[in-house]
């Protein structure tokens, strides 16, 4: 898998829950997660034996499995990604619902359509004035331009 492919999957694994029933599963973003970091101290090789070392051990951590069996009695720890406030799933929902409204939303609009709120707002089973409110959130919008840039590139 290419590096790019696997900083993403990693990524994933920092911003959203993830499990053995998810595509993709925790178990592979793990060993994504795991990759990107053992890559970098190839990178960093003449720089920092210290920084090196650290970013070798929280690869083992954030993927136990791909421990050598020799190092396995003295590299016990793991990482547990776990939301940090109570009701953080239900935000997060939340959250992606906004984000799906928004990004229908914009995509009617460049494509041209007549009305693209009160369509969306049909779509979605809500009103007009939530969906206007919704879109006109700075942190949405400013979420979907990155989107948008990120595709661009």
């Amino acid at each position: 898998m290419p590096l790019r492919d696997d900083i993403e999957l990693a990524r994933r694994l920092l911003r959203e829950p993830l499990s053995p029933n998810t595509k993709p599963t925790e178990r592979e973003a793990r060993a994504a997660a795991r990759r990107v970091l053992h890559t970098i101290p190839d990178l960093l090789l003449k720089i920092d034996n210290d920084l090196r070392m650290f970013l070798i051990d929280l690869g083992f951590v954030i993927d136990p499995a791909f421990r050598p069996r020799v190092l396995r009695r003295h590299h016990t720890r793991k990482v547990d990604f776990s939301d940090a406030t109570p009701g953080s799933g239900r935000t997060r929902t939340a959250n992606a619902k906004h984000l799906a409204i928004a990004r229908r939303v914009r995509e009617l609009r460049k494509a041209g359509a007549k009305a693209p709120v009160s369509t969306t707002a049909k779509e979605f089973g809500k009103v007009n004035s939530v969906v206007s409110r919704i879109c006109a959130d700075p942190g949405i919008k400013e979420y979907l331009d990155f989107l948008d840039e990120r595709d661009a590139s």
